[in-house]
Parts: C-alpha cells; structure tokens; sequence
C-alpha cells in the first residue's frame, strides 16, 4: 500500500540509485538534491505528498524556470548530476534538458554522470 503521508523525498523515491547517492553525499558531506518533474530541484529531506506524475516535454519551460530559481535560493554553485543512459531509459532525456538548461541559466557548473 503507498503511503499517503507526506515522507522525506529519499524514501518517497523508491530507487536503489537514489538510495545509494544520497548515502554517498551523506559520506562525502555533501548536499543531496533529487530531481523531480513535480516539484523541481529538491532537498532529500523534503516531504512529499505520494504523486505519481513523470514529466512530459510542455512542462519542460515552466520546471527549468522553477529549477534555475530554487539553485539559486539554495546557493549551489555546481551539480553533479547522476543519470541512467537515455538508451536505458528514454524518460530521462527531459530531466536531462531542465537540469542542463537551469544550471546554464542560473551560470551554475553542471557535470552530468551516466550511470551503468
């Protein structure tokens, strides 16, 4: 049964990548941001309502504004951001574009990594 309650994003995402990245930033002490085609550019630890919602190319506009504003609040100066292969996973292609182009608009340094 899904949870309905609000819950800390790392665990509303049920993902072995996202639980393995967010453990390695905890490690390393860096700060963990989740992705969201909802609710933009994320904390971790931000509660979240159960939504089940992938993004679709006319909302790309709107969440690469939402993303460059929330890098900014956050003061993040670089992204390192971790992906499967578009060839795995066509889905993330418009991830890819919001995250690219809100670090392009915010000036902000952006590393992609393609996860096998």
């Amino acid at each position: 049964m899904r949870n309905a309650g609000l819950l800390p994003a790392v665990r509303r995402y049920v993902s072995g990548r996202i639980d393995r990245l967010h453990k390695s930033a905890e490690q390393q002490g860096l700060h963990f941001c989740i992705l969201s085609g909802e609710y933009g550019f994320i904390d971790g630890d931000y509660p979240l309502p159960w939504y089940d919602h992938l993004l679709v190319s006319n909302e790309i506009p709107r969440l690469i504004e939402v993303v460059q504003q929330q890098l900014q609040e956050k003061n993040i100066t670089e992204v390192d951001y971790y992906t499967v292969s578009p060839d795995i996973d066509p889905n993330v292609i418009s991830y890819l574009e919001v995250i690219e182009k809100g670090c392009a608009s915010a000036g902000i340094l952006f590393q992609k990594h393609i996860l096998s």
